[in-house]
């Protein structure tokens, strides 16, 4: 009697953990943004140069891209995003 409480028990224990497994999110859609340093990544391409020195003030501070991320079971799209205001 015991043996089927607890064996009753453990397969509805694992049937519960099989099930909680299945959940997917059918579509995703993710908006992100990246935000690059210009001036730091023009100084680190050309260390030791005057010529970064003299040019610094011609490059923005930093430079922010868009990116769209859309995905569902079957296939997934990396572009570039829409600018936001």
């Amino acid at each position: 009697m015991k043996k089927n409480i607890i064996s009753t028990i453990i397969i509805c224990l694992l049937a519960f953990i099989a099930n909680s497994q299945i959940r997917f999110l059918p579509t995703i859609k993710v908006d992100f943004e990246k935000t690059t340093s210009v001036r730091q990544l023009m100084k680190d391409m050309e260390e030791g140069n005057s010529w970064f020195e003299q040019n610094k003030d011609r490059y923005p501070v930093s430079l922010i891209n868009y990116y769209e991320f859309t995905g569902d079971t079957s296939h997934s799209i990396y572009k570039p995003g829409k600018k936001f205001l």
